[in-house]
């Protein structure tokens, strides 16, 4: 037997501690961007005036989450490490940047879609104004403008026609420019062939467009020009003759002087 003195006493072995836990920062905030882009995206599907550009201006607050998240995991969990969840990070960048780019363009493309059928309302309208002009034989040109509401179009659903357009308020402004053929013995003669063209305008829908009348430039076989323009209900109500004598512009054609040696 082994003498009890001569024992060497064992230690015992060191308690192992526990590795400290991991969090990953950046998960709460892949969350919250979900939920805000999913909340926005609806909104916007059901109710497409929805402001979804600020949202966008917005984005940067996803630093403040993340920021918060950062310190609230370092102040309140002391005894966990902090990992960053980088690829939380990189899925919420993606996320924004995939949705808003798929909205802005379905914008732009509405926007296109609008500026489109605008045009064709407008060349429409004109169609429809030459048509009414057809027994009028003074007239030698015609051009047409209207100014749309294309974001009220874009939010309110395009018109299927002009008279939808007009319904629904899209017109802002509507101008008619009238080329009259000229050789007009008097103004009265000149109102009398405006007032056949603003007769034919007024039905073609559009409520008291602007018109701008014009006759060639004075020339020796048409020694007067004349120019005219009208516009608002009260220019549509009365003979043009009553209204337009102080409004109506006129250019005398004059022949040159030849000098004498």
């Amino acid at each position: 037997m082994s003498d009890p003195a001569n024992v060497v006493p064992v230690s015992p072995a060191p308690a192992l501690r526990p590795a400290p836990r991991t969090r990953r920062v950046g998960t709460l905030t892949l969350g919250f961007a979900l939920i805000v882009v999913g909340v926005c995206l609806c909104i916007y599907l059901f109710w497409p005036s929805f402001n979804i550009f600020f949202v966008m201006k917005l984005v940067p607050l996803l630093l403040v989450v993340l920021g918060a998240e950062l310190l609230w995991f370092t102040f309140r969990r002391p005894d966990e490490r902090i990992r960053y969840d980088f690829l939380s990070t990189v899925m919420c960048a993606l996320i924004f940047i995939g949705a808003f780019g798929c909205v802005t363009a379905a914008k732009y493309a509405e926007v296109a879609s609008a500026d489109n059928r605008s045009a064709r309302l407008c060349d429409e309208w004109e169609a429809d104004i030459t048509q009414q002009l057809s027994g009028v034989s003074d007239v030698t040109g015609l051009d047409t403008y209207i100014d749309f509401d294309d974001w009220a179009m874009i939010e309110s659903g395009i018109p299927s026609d002009l008279g939808d357009a007009v319904g629904r308020g899209l017109i802002r402004h509507a101008s008619v420019y009238v080329q009259l053929k000229g050789g007009y013995e008097s103004e009265d003669a000149f109102f009398a062939a405006c007032e056949k063209v603003r007769d034919a305008v007024a039905l073609c829908g559009v409520s008291a467009p602007d018109i701008s009348f014009s006759t060639p430039d004075a020339s020796e076989a048409d020694p007067v020009s004349y120019a005219l323009y009208i516009g608002g209900a009260f220019d549509y109500s009365r003979p043009l003759a009553e209204i337009a004598s102080d409004r109506v512009q006129t250019a005398v054609w004059q022949a040159a002087e030849t000098e004498l040696g």
